[in-house]
């Protein structure tokens, strides 16, 4: 019986110990193993939170919507500098070839469409402060090629055709891509303006104007000049002519002499014409055949009337031109002769059209000025570009200067003799063919 005790026993001795051979591979884990794995899960979570946590600020930051006028690009460090829209402030950023350019559809575009002037909005900048992407703001306004406009600086509103908009000291005025005073700009300025909703945020010329001067005009003083189809003006000693940029067929006459000839006018720079040059022999005459419709339409030059089914001779300078139709009234004009033959057409029923539509912009242009008067616009403190200083004044208004502007603005004062002479203008087109 004891041996068997024994027997037992080394049998339970034996089945331990056969347990300390060789371990097999389990399926379970020690204790401390579990841990180390519910850690990694862990940490690898909190990973994927902050990747969508950053990735989510990263797409607020890039669709916040934050307008900007774009105020200087430096290709050379690769740095845009922006003024926000709504607050004014100016932030600068990096430029890279990861930097994408949109228009306001969102479409790729070349960098050279954004430029000063330009509102736009941007995404995201990385850690070197490079932008991810500028875009073309879908929100805001642009007009381009504008040459009708007039700016009132007393009451900050700005006309562009018959569309009213206002402005506020945060106006931005650039020329060739620099930033300069507002009162840069003239009449004779083409434009490009940008704004949100009524506001004007930017202008920037497009086409800007240089100068005419007249030497030797003792022989043309009290004659006419003709500047292609921009103005028409009466000679005075030395006169200086701002008109905008451009290549033109300039015309000189009076008394029976004169000239046409073909001149350039850069931006921002001065043309000497000497009007000696267009002198020639003379007195000279010029034959005139006009066309006049309808066919019953009288016509009287110079108070006499005249034969229009045959050639018209008349002496180079200005002419006093009187035309009447029973169905569309009477109407008045100016002619300048500066060659030799040419041809006129006058369309009664058109002039009185273009009567009636100059009419309606000035009863517009009133009621518009009545309607400012009676508003409560502040007036500015300051110019309305930022680098200029002192107060504002509109470009128009230039009392310590003789230059001849080719047009000017809406002025009560002036506005009849301005329309005359703009009339004039209208027949001096194919004088100069």
């Amino acid at each position: 019986m004891k041996s068997k005790k024994w027997m037992a026993f080394l049998l339970v001795g034996i089945f331990f110990l056969s347990g300390c051979g060789k371990p097999k591979e389990s399926n379970l884990k020690v204790g401390n193993e579990v841990h180390r794995g519910l850690v990694k899960e862990e940490e690898k979570q909190e990973k994927i939170e902050e990747e969508k946590e950053t990735e989510q600020e990263t797409q607020e930051e890039e669709q916040d919507g934050t307008m900007y006028v774009v105020l200087q690009i430096d290709n050379a460090e690769q740095t845009i500098r922006l003024q926000s829209v709504e607050t004014e402030k100016i932030s600068e950023y990096g430029l890279s070839d990861a930097t994408a350019y949109r228009d306001k559809y969102g479409d790729f575009t070349g960098s050279s469409q954004i430029v000063p002037g330009k509102i736009v909005t941007i995404g995201s900048a990385n850690a070197d402060g490079n932008l991810s992407y500028i875009q073309l703001s879908e929100k805001s306004w642009e007009q381009d090629n504008v040459k009708k406009f007039e700016v009132d600086t007393e009451k900050n509103i700005f006309t562009i055709g018959k569309t009213r908009y206002y402005f506020d000291d945060s106006l931005l005025v650039f020329l060739d891509g620099e930033q300069v005073s507002f009162d840069m700009i003239t009449e004779n300025d083409q434009l490009r303006i940008a704004g949100v909703d009524k506001k004007v945020s930017s202008v920037s010329v497009t086409s800007g104007h240089g100068f005419f001067v007249l030497t030797h005009t003792e022989l043309f003083e009290g004659g006419w000049l003709a500047v292609g189809n921009e103005c028409v003006l009466q000679i005075e000693k030395d006169m200086k002519v701002e008109v905008p940029e451009g290549t033109y067929q300039v015309s000189v006459a009076n008394d029976g002499y004169g000239d046409t000839k073909e001149a350039t006018v850069v931006r921002n720079e001065t043309t000497v014409l000497n009007l000696e040059d267009y002198k020639g022999e003379g007195p000279k005459m010029g034959k005139v055949q006009f066309h006049l419709k309808p066919e019953d339409t009288m016509l009287t030059i110079d108070g006499n009337k005249v034969d229009t089914s045959q050639p018209v001779e008349l002496k180079y300078g200005i002419h006093e031109l009187v035309a009447s139709s029973e169905k569309y009234g009477v109407y008045k004009e100016k002619l300048l002769v500066s060659s030799e033959s040419v041809e006129i057409t006058m369309d009664m029923k058109k002039m009185k059209e273009a009567r009636e539509e100059e009419k309606e912009e000035k009863e517009e242009v009133k009621k518009a000025q009545k309607k400012s008067s009676s508003s409560n616009t502040k007036k500015p403190s300051s110019s309305s570009g930022r680098t200029s200083s002192g107060n504002s004044s509109s470009s128009s208004k230039d009392s310590s200067s003789s230059t001849k502007r080719s047009s000017s603005f809406k002025n009560e004062d002036t506005e009849e003799d301005t329309s005359a002479l703009k009339k004039l203008s209208d027949f001096i087109s194919t004088l100069l063919d």
